[in-house]
């Protein structure tokens, strides 16, 4: 169902609707509706920076525990442009600080706190992966990215111990599972649709087979500097060994 009218890939997810008659049923309705218009509004900085860089996006869907937006060629663009649009779902968070209301003070600062964590999919760890990808091999920065994600999110099960937070261990355990069985085909569609983008990229002479998502890659080899483009060949092979 739409969430806004004229925005057509806003959604509000079914189940969200149960949970809204079971917050009223029980009392709680206010905090809850709070809690959904915090993440909408988060994920309306995401939604308007991913217009203004023409990001393709399939739906914003809310959910009865958070909100996402689904961006079908995230990874795609410029760092630049990906750093931008994480950030803008954080930036909003400035307006909701002017808020005194000290319940809506509280929910919002953990909607922020909740995000900013380096686990896979939360804001927090898409900044990492793309600031990695300034100086590391893509998929070694991918990797510590799962690795960090793993790492905090059993920190964190362990220290919030609580058996209203399993819906979303369950849901992030889900999310990072599916990225770790399913990235080394996103590098190698990254590597074969780059070409757009390359002549707004700075050149990076690179020694070896290592590919830097941030940079034109351009390798040396027996004395010749070789375009990534005439490099695509090598790159798949190493990809296809490699996870």
């Amino acid at each position: 169902m739409r969430l806004i009218k004229g925005w057509s890939d806003w959604h509000v997810h079914p189940i969200t609707y149960l949970y809204l008659l079971a917050a009223w049923w029980v009392g709680c309705f206010r905090t809850y509706f709070l809690l959904l218009f915090i993440v909408s509004f988060h994920e309306l900085g995401h939604y308007l920076v991913a217009k203004y860089y023409c990001f393709e996006i399939k739906q914003v869907l809310l959910l009865p525990f958070g909100a996402f937006i689904q961006l079908d060629d995230f990874g795609f663009h410029r760092i630049e442009e990906e750093l931008l649009v994480v950030l803008g779902g954080l930036c909003m968070h400035a307006f909701l600080f002017l808020v005194p209301n000290n319940e809506f003070q509280y929910l919002q600062q953990t909607v922020l706190f909740f995000n900013i964590l380096p686990i896979y999919p939360l804001d927090g760890s898409k900044i990492l992966l793309l600031l990695f990808s300034y100086v590391m091999d893509f998929q070694k920065a991918i990797l510590l990215q799962i690795y960090i994600s793993l790492f905090c999110l059993s920190v964190f099960i362990v220290w919030y111990y609580e058996t209203s937070y399993f819906i979303i261990y369950i849901y992030l355990i889900y999310h990072i599972s599916k990225y770790y069985l399913t990235y080394p085909l996103y590098i190698k569609k990254l590597i074969l649709q780059r070409i757009n983008i390359l002549p707004f990229l700075k050149e990076r002479v690179v020694l070896d087979t290592n590919f830097y998502r941030a940079y034109h890659n351009v390798y040396h080899n027996k004395n010749h500097l070789i375009s990534e483009i005439n490099y695509t060949s090598v790159l798949l092979n190493r990809h296809s060994k490699q996870k």
